[in-house]
């Protein structure tokens, strides 16, 4: 049986692939105006019923036989070790990452050439849960390959979607939007009655094995977009709330890694 999680967020990806926009009317594009969808295949979730007080475990296989397994090391706490692992065809361990405060659910996996190596590469994404803009908090695991074998890469982002995996730049490696949503600083001037944050945009992308900021293929990152909580317009400019000195502050401040 498969996790009901996991195919709600396939149906989102697949709709994103095809709409290519932001679902919640924001972006550092407009709709229309974003670059390609970086090429890729949804791995087959493949995860085993939960049972009881099993550990929750989470599968994911692709076509050539490579399998994502994510899970719980113990069923007795939801902040148990969590632990993900890719496996050959063959069902030898080619990489694996492990962490005490990650969520209990992979939500989905992907493959494709992310560093342009002629192999394969792996991502898994992992929902940490929450309410409100929490709700929109996750984790991306990628296993990256190299001459000596996988590398195992974390890299937390306030966004989902196939519309954060782009292709940019002229050696065809994944650029990836990374999202922070950012409280508004002291001093801001913001509408009555209104909740005011930023939604800090930048370009990262995969060289080799791992991921760095990118800070030449596209000039109008990084990008800061103003989002008044629980506004329905869409808002796409660059933010003229913030003064320099306060947008420099706030990358600044903002970490990635």
């Amino acid at each position: 049986m498969r996790n009901p999680k996991s195919i709600l967020l396939i149906l989102v990806l697949f709709s994103c692939r095809s709409v290519m926009a932001y679902s919640d009317g924001f972006g550092p594009y407009r709709e229309g105006e974003e670059p390609p969808a970086f090429p890729y295949q949804i791995m087959e979730d493949v995860s085993p019923e939960h049972k009881g007080e099993e550990p929750i475990v989470n599968q994911f296989k692709s076509k050539d036989g490579f399998v994502i397994h994510c899970g719980q090391l113990e069923a007795t706490t939801q902040d148990s070790e969590f632990e993900i692992t890719l496996n050959g065809p063959d069902g030898k361990v080619l990489g694996h990452f492990s962490d005490s405060s990650f969520p209990f659910w992979g939500l989905t996996a992907i493959e494709g050439d992310f560093n342009q190596d002629k192999k394969s590469d792996f991502a898994v994404y992992l929902g940490n849960g929450g309410n409100g803009l929490a709700a929109e908090r996750g984790t991306w695991v990628f296993f990256l390959s190299s001459e000596k074998g996988y590398s195992a890469v974390e890299l937390g982002t306030d966004s989902i979607g196939i519309n954060d995996l782009v292709q940019l730049g002229k050696d065809g490696c994944l650029r990836i939007i990374h999202t922070a949503l950012i409280d508004a600083p002291e001093g801001v001037k913001v509408p009555p009655m209104t909740e005011l944050y930023f939604r800090l945009y930048r370009l990262l992308k995969v060289s080799g094995s791992t991921i760095v900021e990118d800070k030449t293929s596209e000039p109008r990152f990084p990008k800061i977009v103003a989002s008044p909580k629980w506004a329905e317009q869409q808002n796409h400019k660059e933010t003229k709330l913030l003064t320099p000195k306060q947008k420099k502050e706030m990358i600044k401040n903002s970490k990635i890694f």
